[in-house]
Formats: structure tokens, sequence, C-alpha cells
């Protein structure tokens, strides 16, 4: 990091003899009215809500622009709110008020790792570990790059197997031996690997968590087959769906380990349970109608598509889902749950039959300053049928919209009819959970291949 000039310390040293003049009550005042602003927006970032906890912090440092914790805490919210570019400047704009800001430059280095700037990552993972030794994820952090980067180029064995053993010593849990065992089969050494995967699977047995079982035994699975976590024969878009997947508390190898509250340091916490939906209303399918343009080969696959950003909440992403299919993007959200993580909104753009395809349209929308566009196979969905009237698809559309599921179009069977889609799933077993979510609400639906 650029260190300040001695103009810069000159500036600071008159702003504090400045301050020095200031009334002494004058002084206390503003930084009481600041105090109280800051717990009043941890308490609406608690509450998630992360629009008021914005307003309320900004309003703090109008009071008192030095408070290095407060713009680290927007930081916060504005991820929260997929701001990651105000989150990356608030997170700057911590440092510099406090060079020695671990916790902001762990947060900074997992946004420029989310971007794929792996090397300022590194640099900021570094520079937390300068100021805090002691501290446990940068450690853990610099040991997913080495292990897992979707970037050949910044992974290596030794060096993970190194950060990984460094990160164990300091905290001790399944996800961190998981990861431990990433590093050793990305060394070769398939043999601790197995044994280290082995003993994760067994902890995650003794503390119920069984959510995260199926994931390790995959990864168990391939070390016996002498093949690391990542590598050629693994689907590409697998690895960027894992290593770029969402923040939580507590790091597992192939999520990050980003801290979820707004403070130097989060509680591990199980995820909460999903809202209940209101109890299901029968729909009747309306009637087939005409197919509209956009014709989709039924006789090719398209099992490759783009994720542009996901969230937390399903009424976001449909937003953001219409407002690019307003702008005239084939845009449609899918609902996923994630192991640890809970409940995500993936917002998705397009369909492509070859990765080929798919990636030379991430490039259209990286142009488009779409900077989070990412190519992903997902050859499943959920079809609610297939229509030859424009007016039944219209009032279908609308009937799901209303029950908060975004639609989009293929063409179906023969070509001849559209066909109704809801989403794209890397597996028919997530497929076949939406499509019981959807019957429940009272539509027939189907899972097919895309």
């Amino acid at each position: 990091m650029k260190k300040p000039s001695a103009i810069r310390y000159i500036a600071v040293a008159i702003a504090f003899f400045v301050v020095g003049l200031t009334p002494l009550t004058s002084w206390s005042a503003d930084k009481s009215q600041a105090g109280a602003l800051l717990d009043k927006g941890l308490m609406a970032y608690d509450a998630k809500q992360y629009d008021q906890a914005i307003d309320i912090w900004t309003e703090s440092l109008a009071v008192d622009p030095s408070q290095h914790k407060v713009y680290f805490n927007r930081g916060m919210a504005w991820f929260k709110l997929g701001q990651n570019p105000k989150a990356l400047a608030d997170f700057t704009q911590a440092i510099e008020k406090n060079p020695d800001y671990a916790a902001a430059y762990t947060s900074r280095g997992y946004l420029w790792n989310k971007i794929g700037e792996y090397e300022k990552a590194k640099g900021d993972f570094i520079s937390a570990l300068t100021s805090n030794p002691d501290m446990a994820d940068p450690y853990y952090q610099l040991a997913r790059i080495y292990a897992l980067c979707p970037n050949e180029k910044y992974r290596d064995g030794e060096q993970a197997v190194m950060w990984a053993l460094k990160t164990r010593e300091l905290r001790n849990d399944p996800q961190t031996a998981m990861l431990l065992a990433a590093a050793y089969a990305e060394n070769g050494n398939f043999k601790d690997a197995i044994t280290t995967q082995q003993q994760a699977i067994d902890w995650l047995r003794r503390e119920n968590m069984v959510y995260a079982l199926e994931g390790a035994q995959a990864q168990l699975a391939r070390y016996k087959e002498n093949r690391p976590l990542i590598d050629r024969q693994l689907e590409e878009e697998e690895v960027k769906d894992s290593y770029t997947a969402a923040p939580k508390p507590a790091p597992a190898p192939v999520a990050s380990g980003f801290t979820e509250k707004p403070v130097e340091t989060a509680e591990v916490k199980t995820p909460p349970a999903p809202a209940p939906k209101p109890a299901p209303a029968a729909t009747p399918v309306p009637a087939p109608a005409q197919s509209d343009k956009g014709a989709y080969h039924a006789a090719q696959a398209y099992p490759y598509v783009i994720q542009v950003s996901a969230y937390k909440d399903s009424k976001k992403a449909n937003d953001v889902a219409l407002d690019l299919k307003h702008k005239g993007d084939a845009a449609f959200t899918a609902h996923a749950i994630i192991p640890e993580k809970g409940e995500w909104y993936r917002v998705f753009v397009g369909y492509y039959p070859s990765m080929a395809e798919c990636k030379a349209a991430v490039n259209d929308l990286k142009a488009r300053h779409f900077t989070y566009a990412m190519p992903t196979k997902k050859p499943w969905t959920v079809s609610v049928g297939d229509y030859n009237n424009e007016q039944a698809l219209n009032n279908m559309e609308k009937a799901l919209l209303a029950k908060g599921y975004l639609t989009y179009r293929l063409e179906g069977t023969g070509g001849s009819a559209t066909r109704l889609a809801i989403g794209a799933y890397g597996t028919a077993k997530e497929a076949n959970r939406m499509s019981q979510e959807i019957q429940n609400d009272g539509f027939p639906v189907q899972v097919v291949k895309r």
C-alpha cells in the first residue's frame, strides 16, 4: 500500500491542531453522537436493513470522518447489497484511516479474490497478517487461493499445505481440515488428503452437520482416484460456482471465509431455516397458444448459461432479472440451497450449446460492465409446459410471477411451440427439489434437460 506522504502527515497534524482549538464539550458531543450512530447502524445491519445502516453510517462519518470501523461496517453493508465496487472503496478508506486494520485488509482481499484479482488478494491477506499474525482468516484465504484457485497459474500445492497447516494451528474445525485435505491433494499427497478428509467427515458426523456430508464425501472420492479437488477433469463452471460462492461466517474449502457481521470477529452460526411459504393455491393451466420468436431448437441441447449475480432476497434477484429482460437480455433466476450458507437466488442470462459460445457472450457482458459474469453449466430446468397460444403463455407467466417464479422461454417439443421454463440447475436432484416446490404452489411441472 502506498505510504502517506510527508504532506499528508503535516495535513493530519494540522487537523489535530485545529481540533485542539475546538471546545472540549463540542468535541466530546460529536464523539458521543458518532458512537450512538455507530450502534444504531449496527442494529439496522443486524435486522438486515442494509440501506438504512448505510444511511446511518454515512451520517456518522459526516460527524466524524476518521472512524475506520464505520467505513469498514458500511463496506460490509454495501457488500450485502451486491455493491462490490462501493464495498471495495469503503474497505480502502478504512485502511487509509488505519493502515494496521487487519479486518479491512481481509475483507478487501476477499473481494479482490472474488473478481479474479488474485495478486491483489494475496497482497491484502499478507498485509492483514503483518498487522495481526494471529488472525486465522488470512491464512485460510491464502491456502484457498493456492489450493483451489480457478486459474491454474495461481495454484501451488506446497504453498497451499503450508498456509493450511498454519490455519489449523489457529482454528481447528472440519472446514479447515477439508481445506488441508484439498491442499494435500493439490500437492500430490493423496494419502494424507484421504486421511485428513476422512477425519473431517467423521467430525461432520459427530457435529451432526449432515448438510455438508454429501460434498465432503464427493471430495474424498476424488482423492481416492488420485485427483485433486481442482483439475481439468472437473467442469470449469463447477469450480467457479463454488470458488466465487457468496460468503458465510465459517469458511469451507469451496466457500469464502468472509466475515458475516460488520465487526472484527463473527460467531459461527447455522443458516436459519427457510421462511415458510404460504399455503399453495391451485392455479389452472391456461390453454396453449402461439410460439414467440427466439428459436430454441429442441434437437440441440443448450446446457450452458451465464451467472451474473446472486442474492439472498428472491425479490431482489427477480427485480434484477426483470430489469435485464426489459433491456433485451434473456434473464431469469434460479433458487439454490447451498450447504452451510442457506438459500440463494441466482440471476442467469442466456442459454448456449457450448462453453466456447457461452464464454464469448460473457466477454460481451463484461464489456457492458457486468464485472462478475461467469459461464457455467446448468443442463436441467423445470418445464411448465409447451404452449401454442400467446395469451395463454402470458397468463401463465403472470400467474407464476405472482408466486415469485420468474420464467423464461425456450422452443418446445418439435420446435412448433414455446416451452415455459423455470430456473437452470446443475443436477436433476436440484431441479426435482424445485419442481416439488412449484407443484406445491399448484402448478403442474416436470424436470427436463435444457
